[in-house]
């Protein structure tokens, strides 16, 4: 059981002129770290309101030393999910979104499956319930949508999580009537009617509204031109989409004021992150087949307005790229990126003056290549609590036709075995080293997603992954001995859930930095809105909130091991 550390109403000090006169300064106090004793906790800035509750205590950390992870298969209704008829196409399914869609504080699973999607509910045990009728069946009235990609925030500022669904056919977007159930809104929102081969969708800010727009990444409907290509012709992919909010659950299709290099792609994947730190988040598109049509691209936000920035920059990479994994690996305060790919993995590392270099190899995140060739949703976590960020990349093998898998093969040199093991990397602070095996994650499925949430909240990220060819799979993470700290953070409505909102904690060892993210890494999948973070030793650190708007709060001396809300007033 959790229990409840703290219910604090603190009003910092701050002026409302200007986000400069914010009183933004904090420090760790170390001596009192020393002496077993943290000082109590001080609010500087905007004013917030504070809600801690302790995790619970870990009873046998040396278990975690045996094998980090176990697969949790009958918990609730977990090891009954949904059996969907075969497709050559998406499998069981692709992504996954995990939010809390009841508003009780504990994550819960939406799995978008062939024929019937399905809300999994969460007690806080990590115990999964399916709610049943919870997703309108008009989201299934076309038997010929299959339903690709999730991404889940709140939309209309009401503080529940609402879900768009990425379709191969119409898109849906599901608006949450507060009590995870809910209703399907595509018809009268002015998302676009279109039979599309949409995959991911991400949720960001475009302007300074403070509602969440919208970008779709989309493939091709139809049969692959591998054709096309054998003839030494360009083919081009269906129009990527970009919806700006207009509140109310309306939205307007914006996407002819995309760049025209961003308008036909193969887009596997895009993510809205603040790529040239300008406190406005700009948007990374990750493009199968960039050596033939388009390579991967950085679309810069200039103030509402999206412009093609990836060539002022080393990030524009030829590849056929799937996932997208960020996080601040060097500590530089800026993103880095790890980009899956087809016998490749790029990890695009910020060089500290603007720009990014390759450095894979150097980072030992290289493949044997003997049984991973076709990488998917990579991610970029802390699974272990030391305060350095682990990798996870699901490998699995493409559903292609013989002719099209041969072409690849002789023509391209692109492998694709039926049977192809997860990757995952643990960091040694300096460099990477594979562990997959030596942590039960390396399973031969079709996996596409390997997506990290702490599901029974115990300060300890899990791994839920998803696969073509088999259930969704709860890898429950055993907990151990090192300090961690979760953080949610709400903004003034209509931005509730944080989205975009920027978190650095700080301990006398290093400064960690994540933003709130929807649908923006991996592939086809929506983590959480919740920020984990781990602290290795660190008893305290001190955390520092900056606002959409430019204004921070600083909450010094926060005790490790809890989750805390902080909540601006």
């Amino acid at each position: 059981m959790h229990r409840l550390t703290s219910i604090l109403l603190i009003i910092g000090c701050s002026s409302k002129n200007s986000p400069s006169s914010v009183t933004n300064t904090a420090t760790h106090d170390t001596g009192g770290a020393d002496s077993g004793e943290v000082p109590d906790m001080e609010v500087i800035g905007e004013p917030v309101g504070l809600l801690g509750t302790e995790g619970p205590a870990c009873e046998s950390p040396d278990d975690r030393s045996a094998i980090p992870f176990e697969i949790a298969v009958e918990r609730g209704d977990w090891g009954d999910q949904f059996t969907p008829w075969v497709d050559a196409t998406a499998g069981r399914g692709w992504g996954l979104a995990v939010a809390d869609f009841n508003g009780d504080g504990h994550l819960d699973v939406f799995l978008p499956n062939l024929g019937t999607d399905e809300l999994f509910l969460n007690d806080e045990t990590g115990t999964l319930r399916r709610i049943e009728g919870a997703i309108p069946e008009s989201t299934r009235f076309d038997l010929d949508v299959d339903t690709n990609g999730v991404a889940a925030t709140d939309i209309d500022g009401d503080g529940d999580v609402d879900l768009y669904l990425a379709n191969r056919g119409p898109d849906r977007l599901l608006l949450n009537n507060g009590d995870a159930s809910f209703e399907d809104i595509s018809l009268d929102c002015g998302i676009t009617e279109e039979d599309l081969d949409s995959i991911s969708a991400s949720w960001g800010h475009l302007d300074d509204d403070g509602l969440p727009d919208l970008f779709v990444s989309t493939y091709f409907m139809g049969i692959f031109p591998y054709e096309d290509l054998a003839a030494g012709l360009i083919p081009e992919g269906d129009p990527n989409k970009l919806y700006r909010n207009l509140g109310g659950g309306r939205f307007e299709d914006i996407s002819h004021t995309l760049p025209d290099s961003t308008q036909a792609t193969f887009a596997f994947a895009a993510g809205w992150h603040d790529v040239d730190l300008d406190g406005r988040s700009d948007l990374m598109v990750v493009n199968d087949l960039g050596p033939i049509v388009s390579p991967n691209q950085v679309l810069r936000n200039t103030g509402g307005a999206l412009e093609d920035w990836a060539d002022s920059s080393a990030l524009d990479v030829s590849i056929y790229g799937m996932g997208l994994g960020v996080g601040d690996i060097n500590a530089d305060g800026a993103p880095d990126f790890l980009f899956s790919s087809w016998d490749d993995l790029i990890w695009m590392e910020s060089d500290g003056e603007g720009d990014w270099f390759e450095n894979s190899i150097n980072r030992g995140l290289v493949s044997g290549w003997t049984d991973q060739n076709v990488g998917w949703g990579a991610e970029v976590m802390d699974l272990d609590n030391d305060g350095n960020l682990d990798v996870t990349v699901p490998f699995g093998a493409h559903l292609m036709d013989p002719i099209e898998q041969a072409y690849f093969e002789t023509a391209i040199g692109l492998y694709n075995p039926d049977t192809q093991d997860n990757m995952v990397f643990q960091s040694t602070g300096q460099s990477f080293v594979e562990v997959s095996r030596d942590w039960g994650l390396n399973d031969g499925a079709k996996s596409r997603v390997l997506l990290p949430a702490d599901i029974n909240g115990d300060g300890w990220l899990d791994l839920i992954g998803r696969s073509l060819d088999e259930p969704a799979r709860l890898h429950l993470a055993r907990c151990g001995d090192a300090n961690w700290l979760t953080i949610s953070v709400h903004d003034t409505a209509p931005n509730t859930l944080g989205l975009g909102v920027k978190v650095e904690v700080i301990s006398s060892v290093k400064t960690q930095v994540q933003t709130v993210t929807s649908g923006s890494t991996g592939i086809a999948s929506s983590g959480p809105h919740r920020l984990h973070f781990g602290l290795g030793s660190a008893p305290s650190v001190d955390v520092r909130v900056h606002w959409l708007d430019g204004y921070t709060t600083t909450v010094t001396n926060v005790v490790a091991d809890q989750h805390l809300e902080i909540r601006r007033l």
